[in-house]
């Protein structure tokens, strides 16, 4: 084996372990955050009718009956997860809606909003979201959370979800989820 692809092989190992590690916590803090506020399927949604209510945007207003973003994974999902920082952040590219970023113990970052969760492997993946060349499927993931049956991979079957070069990537990580989170031979991106 050449140098090259030994460390290809390993980039995709990271991915992999990565992954599985962030869906299987995600999902064993909504089973304890279910022992301690009920089934989830009852649990407050996320609204996305907050707003700042100062200039440094450090304390949100929300409409009655929806929470925030920050609100709701501090109430459901914070204790039972090992984070290192925990912050809201607004996207200028996405209708300036209110995210809420977590930095996680193993360098990873999840970007949690109305529209959806994002994982990022790290934070240079992180701080590159906004760039041009799309980065779905090798360094950030999408996810969404269902009420029923917990986080779920974006699925590939979406428009422009689909997990190929000629698409953003987005469902690569159905892809990477029904491979039992192992990335298959013939997938489209290389690492």
């Amino acid at each position: 084996m050449t140098l090259p692809t030994l460390i290809q092989h390993h980039q995709k190992q990271v991915v992999e372990t990565s992954l599985a590690r962030f869906y299987s916590n995600f999902q064993q803090a909504v089973k304890l955050g279910e022992v301690e506020h009920g089934d989830k399927l009852y649990w407050d949604s996320m609204g996305d009718s907050c707003t700042f209510k100062d200039e440094d945007a450090e304390t949100l207003e929300c409409q009655e009956g929806s929470e925030s973003t920050l609100v709701w994974f501090n109430k459901y999902l914070a204790p039972n997860m090992k984070t290192l920082k925990i912050k809201t952040d607004i996207n200028q590219n996405s209708a300036n809606k209110v995210s809420t970023i977590v930095y996680f113990t193993d360098g990873s970052i999840m970007a949690l909003s109305i529209n959806g969760i994002n994982y990022y492997i790290n934070e240079k993946a992180f701080k590159n979201r906004d760039n041009l060349i799309p980065s779905f499927g090798v360094h950030a993931f999408p996810f969404y959370w269902n009420a029923k049956k917990g986080l779920i991979p974006h699925p590939y079957t979406s428009g422009g979800g689909a997990c190929s070069k000629n698409k953003n990537g987005a469902g690569c990580t159905q892809v990477i989820a029904e491979n039992g989170w192992k990335i298959p031979k013939d997938y489209p991106f290389k690492f």
